[in-house]
């Protein structure tokens, strides 16, 4: 990573450890107690600010693909939680694509459609349109961050926060399409779509038209799907299924019928190709399997439910 250690200091952890030391808003947070549970646990936590004082440090040729990519690549490794977000903050002159008062009309009109099915508006000192449960893996948190800021002008963010299985989801289509805008764009449609008709849930939502100014912020982008890798998409368990009702009877057949030559059945497989996502299982076994999941606590992240309430203050109050 570049960072100089003599030059970090000290700061407050936020995670339930003992020690956290940080360096331009990089935190590196671990335990100096070798009989801790969690004595060789390390967690990286980065804000906004500190990925583009790392991107400083690599002269701005940082590939954040490869760098996720090279900490999943170490054992044991974890990504407990990505967030990633685009502005809506035009030039000087220049009107901006998002209206916060708009959506929030859609919103009390039932007038989009969402994936999830929380949805609260916060207005006054804040203006935020937060989509998802609190304990959500997944929300998408659209809010006004010059008000947050207290500066003058347009400025609007949507930022989707992921944790866990949904966080490696999103790294896995981004690696697939080879650009993090790109799988934001389409995940994001994917999610929410602004409607200029009422959404009753019962007619066809893919009859309903989205509005041009969600499309314009979307970039026109498709809808893309994740790859949820403990979801009820196709996984490893699906797979697993799927040879179970299908094609166990045929090759427990062919297997007593060859003496049980299980060489010769395989050989049967040979040249088979993988489509998209039959690849990306592949890969996401492999990673998930680089990981240590020792059970000691509820959450894969590792950490108490008073430490993730603790960790989402924290985030949360990070500006960037």
């Amino acid at each position: 990573m570049k960072l100089n250690v003599d030059s970090m200091v000290t700061g407050k952890n936020y995670y339930g450890l003992d020690n956290c030391l940080f360096d331009g808003s990089i935190k590196i947070h671990f335990n100096g107690t070798v009989d801790s549970d969690f004595s060789d646990l390390i967690i990286i936590d980065m804000s906004g600010q500190g990925c583009r004082y790392l991107e400083t440090l690599h002269e701005n040729k940082i590939n954040w693909i490869d760098f996720i990519e090279h900490f999943l690549s170490c054992e044991g490794s974890h990504l407990a939680r990505l967030d990633i977000a685009c502005d809506d903050k035009p030039k000087d002159g220049d009107r901006g694509i998002l209206s916060f008062k708009t959506m929030c009309r859609h919103v009390a009109q039932k007038r989009y459609i969402c994936l999830a099915r929380t949805v609260k508006v916060t207005t006054g000192s804040e203006e935020i349109i937060l989509f998802g449960a609190p304990k959500s893996d997944r929300k998408l948190r659209i809010y006004n961050k010059a008000l947050e800021k207290g500066l003058d002008g347009h400025w609007i963010r949507a930022e989707f926060q992921f944790r866990n299985d949904t966080a490696l989801s999103f790294y896995m289509r981004a690696l697939e399409l080879g650009s993090i805008g790109q799988a934001y764009q389409g995940m994001l449609y994917d999610y929410l779509r602004f409607t200029k008709e009422q959404n009753n849930r019962v007619d066809h939502q893919n009859r309903l038209n989205v509005c041009r100014w969600w499309l314009t912020f979307c970039a026109n982008a498709k809808k893309i799907k994740g790859f949820y890798i403990g979801g009820v998409e196709y996984n490893l368990s699906n797979c697993k299924e799927y040879l179970r009702r299908q094609v166990s009877s045929s090759a427990i057949t062919y297997l007593a019928a060859t003496q049980g030559n299980s060489d010769d059945l395989m050989r049967l497989f040979e040249g088979a190709t993988l489509n998209k996502k039959q690849e990306f299982v592949v890969r996401s076994e492999i990673l998930k399997n680089s990981i240590d999941w020792s059970g000691k606590s509820s959450n894969s992240s590792g950490l108490s439910d008073k430490d993730l309430i603790a960790e989402d203050k924290y985030w949360n109050s990070l500006t960037d």
